[in-house]
């Protein structure tokens, strides 16, 4: 759990809300204000890490919460 708990700190100490990409230009991650969180250079993979960097931040929370939930579960399985 040690790991799922620095992964959730750095969630936490992080910009809040949902994470987009701007339309205005796809190289740039905003927050749900529309401010500007990261910015990556010009082109098609940097308009794709962005959009991978608001997903993550979007929905690496609702993973863990998964992992926690399917550890439990395995535990509770092994001690009956």
């Amino acid at each position: 759990m040690g790991e799922i708990n620095n992964i959730r700190a750095l969630i936490e100490n992080a910009t809040a809300g949902e994470w987009a990409t701007s339309e205005a230009d796809p190289g740039v991650v905003v927050d749900s204000t529309g401010q500007p969180i990261a910015v990556f250079g010009g082109g098609p993979q940097s308009y794709r890490d962005a959009a991978f960097t608001a997903a993550a931040r979007n929905t690496i929370g609702l993973l863990l919460d998964r992992i926690v939930e399917l550890e439990d579960r395995s535990a509770e399985d092994r001690h009956g």
